[in-house]
């Protein structure tokens, strides 16, 4: 009983630690997205 619920443990330990890394990656696409389209606001504004 104690190995289960030690494996179950880490295996909710990895699973909240892979759903951070996607918390991550996805405020990191977003922070790439949102100063790309504010350089392409930005170059649309200078040559128009």
């Amino acid at each position: 009983l104690e190995v289960v619920k030690t494996s179950n443990d880490s295996v909710m330990q990895g699973s909240s630690r892979l759903s951070s890394l996607r918390d991550l990656l996805e405020d990191t696409t977003f922070d790439v997205i949102g100063k790309r389209k504010e350089k392409y606001e930005f170059y649309k504004k200078k040559f128009d």
